[in-house]
């Protein structure tokens, strides 16, 4: 089997501006809602809360930034909300035992 080799998926640190091109839902090893990030023409990135809604938590905070009416007993879906928004947010070169991954700095994102 052949393999094309592809650039590297290198962001460097910094402030960046991009899309949110989707929503997704994961639920191992926790609920978690991701924000995926279109920047730079072709790369993306995720940027991860944690799925409970409420004023206090950071995906509450993280709607309210973007127009949401987070009050008690109101229904919000995260994808009318957040899709297709341009946006501003910082990322870090993280080190792991696996290599060196880009990470969005929990907070940043805001809207443009």
């Amino acid at each position: 089997m052949k393999l094309t080799v592809k650039p590297s998926n290198k962001v460097e640190d910094g402030k960046h501006e991009g899309k949110i091109v989707a929503v997704e839902y994961r639920e191992k090893p926790y609920e978690y809602t991701d924000f995926v990030i279109e920047f730079e023409e072709t790369k993306k990135i995720r940027y991860g809360v944690p799925t409970a809604l409420s004023p206090d938590s950071k995906l509450g905070r993280l709607l309210a930034l973007f127009s949401a009416d987070v009050k008690v007993g109101n229904d919000i879906d995260p994808e009318e909300v957040m899709m297709n928004r341009e946006v501003e947010f910082m990322t870090i070169t993280m080190e792991t035992q696996r290599g060196s991954f880009p990470t969005v700095v929990s907070g940043s994102l805001k809207p443009k």
